[in-house]
């Protein structure tokens, strides 16, 4: 039962769900089956559907606040064919937490490494959870004061880096940066082997549900 409960309070924190006082449990579980539904289906470029990536090497770059940082993101996320690893700070974004499952679904290697002080939200529980649920390998790292890096490496060629922390506040309030470089798998090995030897440092995440 406290497993349960936990559950659904990690999952309400996550997904925005609202109960009033009197809800039945059943009533509060439905809300959440829901909304993860939701979740995993997805839609176009926001849910993190496959995209096709430019051809040639090419720079792009966006901004927060509301200014398309965080669908350069996804749309990163959504090119990918065989593998992302990801290192981050702070994980609790779940429009980045669903383009993940998503390239995840369609047979992409999803591998993930976050700082473990950053995560310890419900919120960030919530979307570790997922990941973790999903099948994606995911770790913890404490070697470093702040494990702070912010990056993807998509199909071993692309690049996804800036300030954008994976989190509501960073598409939404903060004023950050995302740069995506396409199609230079110099660079990609660079960041790849930085990725590989974090990764190897951190911990296997265990879901709290």
């Amino acid at each position: 039962m406290k497993k349960i409960l936990l559950t659904l309070i990690l999952a309400t924190a996550y997904f925005g769900v609202s109960a009033k006082s009197g809800d039945a449990v059943e009533m509060l579980v439905d809300q959440v089956l829901e909304k993860t539904g939701d979740l995993l289906r997805g839609a176009g470029v926001r849910g993190g559907a496959s995209v096709q990536a430019p051809g040639n090497q090419l720079i792009e770059v966006a901004f927060s606040p509301n200014e398309g940082s965080e669908d350069l993101v996804v749309k990163a996320i959504g090119s990918a064919r065989s593998s992302i690893g990801v290192a981050a700070y702070s994980f609790t974004s779940p429009v980045i937490a669903k383009a993940l499952l998503n390239a995840k679904r369609r047979g992409v290697d999803v591998r993930v490494v976050v700082d473990e002080n950053g995560n310890k939200s419900k919120a960030s529980l919530a979307a570790l959870n997922l990941l973790v649920g999903a099948g994606i390998p995911t770790r913890t790292i404490s070697r470093y004061a702040i494990h702070h890096d912010k990056y993807m490496v998509v199909d071993k060629s692309t690049v996804q880096t800036g300030s954008f922390n994976y989190s509501k506040a960073a598409a939404k309030s903060n004023s950050e940066n995302v740069v995506v470089i396409w199609n230079n798998p110099d660079l990609a090995l660079s960041y790849l082997k930085h990725w590989q030897d974090r990764f190897d440092q951190g911990r296997e995440y265990r879901s709290t549900y």
